[in-house]
């Protein structure tokens, strides 16, 4: 839903390294990181391009009815995946992304079967940017409508098993896997 302000330069240093062409961006809430990753995108082709083309492709995943109604996610996000992102596993073996974000995700849901579906998903040799919070607050409360609450801690150790790049803030876990 919402994120440390001091966490996106993070993510989008993150996200340049990557360069990706093709994105799924997973728990979209208000849309601010396809939004900045689009546009990181054009201001990096405008130092060669006269009139940057818009070739990127940025895909959403998102289950919260509040912000699948949001209109101006239809400018945003060219494909709309209106699912849990566990049910898009074997779309993800058909699609290769380049990069796949979970911004303030993994948390509401519980780690075991996170770690699965990252193990499965990076076997298709895609990136994951993930950022939890170090702090979670466990409420019960299901805030925007979002059926999924706060459910898991993530702890710097959780992401020991794949192979990641480390852009942590003070309050995020931040990792790139794969």
């Amino acid at each position: 839903m919402t994120s440390h302000s001091e966490n996106i330069p993070k993510i989008l240093q993150a996200i340049d390294g990557v360069n990706p062409k093709r994105i799924l961006d997973i728990g979209v809430g208000f849309g601010k990181f396809g939004l900045l990753a689009r546009e990181q995108y054009l201001s990096k082709k405008k130092e060669i391009e006269l009139i940057p083309i818009n070739d990127i492709i940025i895909d959403c995943c998102e289950i919260t009815e509040y912000f699948i109604n949001l209109p101006y996610h239809n400018f945003l996000y060219d494909h709309h995946f209106h699912q849990s992102f566990f049910e898009l596993k074997d779309k993800l073996k058909d699609v290769q992304y380049d990069l796949i974000l979970m911004i303030d995700v993994v948390e509401h849901y519980p780690k075991d079967e996170v770690k699965k579906w990252l193990r499965e998903v990076l076997q298709n040799k895609n990136k994951i940017l993930i950022s939890t919070p170090k702090e979670v607050v466990m409420y019960t409360q299901h805030y925007y409508g979002d059926p999924n609450h706060h459910k898991s801690q993530w702890t710097r150790e959780d992401f020991n098993e794949f192979k990641n790049t480390d852009y942590s803030t003070d309050f995020s876990h931040i990792f790139l896997l794969g």
